[in-house]
């Protein structure tokens, strides 16, 4: 979890460990529910839990590439934050 957070851009890093907590709170109180749907169908986990990842596969497809254009700010960024210090 703390690595995750570190990915994240430091202006948005609170915001980002509050909707992680958030979202693993919720999941935590899910999951019993799912061994429950368990002694009701037997194969309900199999169903259930992809299903709940299609939304993510769905919103995933609207971000935007960022693939070699973090590396280019990067060091402007460092340097920058190094003078002013």
């Amino acid at each position: 979890m703390i690595y995750t957070v570190e990915l994240l851009p430091t202006k948005i890093r609170k915001m980002g460990f509050g909707v992680y907590m958030i979202i693993g709170g919720i999941g935590g109180a899910i999951s019993p529910f799912i061994s429950i749907l368990l002694l009701i169908f037997e194969l309900s986990p199999l169903i259930s839990l992809p299903a709940m990842s299609l939304p993510v596969l769905y919103t995933i497809q609207f971000l935007q590439e960022t693939h070699g254009k973090l590396n280019h700010k990067r060091p402007a960024e460092i340097r920058t934050n190094e003078q002013q210090a």
